[in-house]
């Protein structure tokens, strides 16, 4: 089948939802379409809540297909939200590293900070907090930016179109 980009695109289009305008910004729409992913994001909180395995994937997914209508409101062609995602996940993936030196580089920096960071013994490399003061920012189990993070550049990938 097509890709969930294709599908939620192509039914926001049969819905009536057309896609948005960047340079004229309809905010209204993307506000209504926020409210409408507060909303599955606490139908799945209380599916957590309840253990319903069957409910929190559903949210999962309407969470997911919420937030592709969203950027499909705001003016994002589906290549654009396509990339979009292609560049954060790849920003993720560089929180890891293969380097042994770059990771226990890392430790340190974090360690300067009050942080403990633990990272896995093989590559790649994943580094995790297993203590901090400020939990707040670096709750225990937080993945951490290793020093080869290379942050997203999202305004490289989305075009004025």
């Amino acid at each position: 089948g097509s890709d969930i980009v294709e599908r939620v695109c192509a039914w926001n289009e049969s819905a009536g939802n057309s896609r948005g305008n960047r340079r004229v910004g309809s905010w209204v729409s993307v506000w209504r379409q926020y409210e409408l992913l507060k909303e599955e994001f606490h139908e799945t909180r209380v599916a957590i809540e309840r253990r319903d395995v069957i409910e929190t994937v559903d949210g999962c997914v309407d969470v997911m297909v919420v937030a592709v209508g969203l950027m499909h409101r705001l003016g994002l062609t589906e290549q654009e939200i396509k990339d979009s995602i292609d560049e954060i996940l790849s920003a993720n993936e560089s929180k890891f590293t293969a380097d042994r030196r770059v990771a226990r580089d890392t430790v340190e920096k974090f360690r300067d900070k009050g942080v403990e960071v633990e990272f896995s013994d093989v590559s790649p490399y994943v580094g995790k907090v297993i203590r901090s003061e400020d939990q707040k920012t670096y709750p225990i189990g937080k993945i951490i930016k290793s020093l080869a993070y290379t942050a997203p550049n999202l305004s490289g990938v989305l075009s004025e179109s």
